[in-house]
């Protein structure tokens, strides 16, 4: 005689059902409700209204317990060494498996944060005018780039994303072009400055 199925109470509708009318999570673990509710869950996200109302309970709900997941996760990832392990080689598993993708998107989120960057300085070098976004670059005007470079991630994308996070201050930057940067670390002060002094 075969042994009885096992069965589980959904959440939401309140039944009890075979096990196998759940859905399995990516974690090995059966969903607690069933797959009739499940996607009629997801039937009823189908119209704009609907998912709006959805994300701003989502919002709600993380606003008032996002800080206690937060430390769970954290606890959990801290306590499991082979949890670290099975993380690190899904992180590795899904970038090789999309290199190219990864890269095209990471190229255009460092493009919009120069473009974003360079309106918000004028738009063209201060010094001789020139709009062409790839000749441009911010200029520390007190010359310590290569110290706020450390102080954040070491690249230009971390000094762009730093001073979009401060509200582009004014004070101590603005854009030059590569000729006009350059030509102001080499000698002190731009040919073009130069030019206006004689």
């Amino acid at each position: 005689m075969s042994p009885p199925e096992l069965q589980r109470r959904c959440k939401t509708c309140g039944r009890k059902k075979p096990i196998t009318s759940f859905h399995m999570r990516g974690s090995g673990r059966r969903r607690v409700s069933c797959k009739s509710c499940n996607n009629k869950r997801i039937k009823d996200l189908s119209t704009p209204a609907k998912r709006k109302r959805a994300s701003a309970t989502q919002k709600t709900w993380y606003a008032a317990n996002g800080e206690r997941q937060r430390t769970k996760r954290c606890q959990k990832y801290a306590s499991s060494r082979a949890l670290r392990q099975k993380i690190l080689r899904q992180s590795a598993d899904y970038y090789e498996k999309h290199k190219e993708a990864i890269g095209r998107r990471n190229k255009r989120h460092r493009a919009k944060l120069k473009a974003d960057l360079i309106a918000a300085y004028g738009g063209c070098c201060s010094c001789c005018g020139e709009k062409e976004q790839d000749f441009l670059t911010v200029d520390h005007v007190k010359g310590d780039g290569k110290a706020h470079r450390a102080s954040v991630t070491g690249s230009s994308t971390g000094v762009y994303r730093d001073l979009r996070d401060r509200g582009y201050p004014k004070e101590g930057y603005t854009i030059l072009c590569f000729n006009c940067n350059i030509a102001r670390s080499l000698f002190g002060v731009c040919p073009h400055q130069r030019a206006q002094h004689t």
